[in-house]
């Protein structure tokens, strides 16, 4: 799931300039778009990101938003 979550987050990255990013996804998902062991976010991290993760209710399995922070 890590790695799924990965490739979802980087995909949607293309589209934002900024460095500074909030990800909201799924309640039921944060934790896998976190990574295990945190691997996303540390990733995202030595790329240059200030990143903060939010769960949100009303999303669906897979579905993600990134927004300057």
């Amino acid at each position: 799931m890590t790695k799924i979550w990965e490739e979802i987050i980087h995909a949607k990255l293309k589209e934002n300039t900024s460095s500074n990013i909030r990800i909201s996804v799924s309640d039921k998902q944060i934790h896998y778009a976190i990574g295990y062991k945190q691997a996303n976010k540390a990733q995202l991290q030595s790329r240059g990101y200030t990143v903060q993760f939010t769960g949100n209710h009303t999303f669906s399995r897979y579905q993600i938003d990134v927004c300057d922070n």
